[in-house]
């Protein structure tokens, strides 16, 4: 089992260098090499990336206070009514709940995407060269595509990076961990919503004919 260390020497490594280190994993580089990083675990990339969840709702929390606290002071002896208060609670106890779930449903929601793109990684590689350990690869890109999560503590423009730099670090592992092309990597990450358009397009098909 990794050290605390070793797991966050891992996480932030792959996120500066995901090129390198998925090389280290991919061709099992000796610790003579110049990141000799030990994979991490699924739950440990998860409990690592709640961490810095936690920290995210904390710093938009303060921000929110700070914003609210700043707009009080400004309407301060102002006549404005008990409308502008009553919104202003009500948005405020729907970010905290909100948040709170967003919190404790977090591990449960990253397992779940995790899985999911790990299916998707392990059917391609299947029909790319079915002796590949398909379970290892499959599980070094996604697990370490949770890295990006650190980058969600930025704010206001944290999550949107995250959720880009999610699917950039995925791309990286299909590159330098499974060796696969620029097209093919390019394929495999927009599947899905090739998938999903190629659904709805034929269900609008089928209700626009029987509807007729």
């Amino acid at each position: 089992m990794n050290s605390i260390k070793d797991i966050l020497e891992t996480y932030l490594t792959v996120l500066f260098h995901p090129y390198k280190v998925h090389r280290q994993f991919r061709f099992q580089m000796p610790s003579t090499s110049t990141y000799s990083l030990r994979p991490l675990k699924l739950s440990e990339a998860i409990g690592t990336s709640w961490i810095f969840c936690i920290v995210r709702g904390l710093i938009k929390l303060l921000l929110v206070n700070f914003f609210i606290v700043t707009v009080g002071k400004t309407f301060e002896g102002i006549a404005v009514g008990g409308l502008f208060s009553d919104s202003i609670i009500s948005g405020y106890s729907f970010f905290i709940i909100s948040s709170a779930l967003d919190i404790l449903f977090f591990p449960i929601a990253a397992l779940i995407i995790n899985s999911y793109w790990s299916w998707v990684i392990k059917l391609f590689i299947k029909w790319l060269n079915p002796e590949l350990d398909r379970e290892k690869i499959a599980d070094e890109i996604t697990t370490h595509a949770l890295s990006s999560h650190f980058l969600g503590i930025i704010p206001f423009i944290g999550e949107f990076f995250q959720f880009c730099y999610y699917y950039f670090l995925l791309y990286v592992g299909l590159r330098a961990n499974l060796g696969a092309s620029r097209s093919f990597s390019l394929v495999v990450l927009v599947s899905p919503f090739l998938l999903i358009s190629m659904i709805i397009g034929l269900l609008g098909f089928a209700v626009f004919y029987l509807g007729r």
